[in-house]
């Protein structure tokens, strides 16, 4: 069972939910995976999320741009799933290697039915 999020409460259920995780893919196509804490900020198109990445995911999103963002149940047993398009933004305004930057496309909460 999934329940469509507004992009506009996004910020909130983040900030509800705390760090979660990035899924990006590999050129081999397969899955890499960081645990991230994001910062979320209101955008005129919609939200933006932000967090340092490792060099492998900053690779994989500079090949494939298309991401997923995952966090887990929390007691109401409903998942946080995003798709958002990737960038990466070198150096990072935290001094890190690199910052993904995600623009989010689509937010929803899932459930097994």
């Amino acid at each position: 069972m999934s329940i469509p999020v507004p992009l506009e409460d996004l910020a909130a259920e983040v900030a509800r939910r705390g760090p979660g995780y990035l899924l990006t893919t590999t050129e081999g196509s397969r899955p890499h995976m960081l645990h991230l804490r994001f910062d979320v900020s209101p955008t005129a198109g919609g939200v933006e999320l932000r967090a340092p990445v490792s060099r492998t995911a900053a690779r994989n999103i500079e090949a494939q741009p298309a991401v997923t963002l995952l966090w887990p149940p929390l007691e109401d047993g409903h998942s946080l799933v995003v798709d958002a398009v990737a960038a990466i933004e070198r150096p990072a305004a935290d001094g890190a290697e690199a910052a993904a930057v995600l623009t989010a496309v689509k937010a929803l909460l899932h459930r097994p039915a």
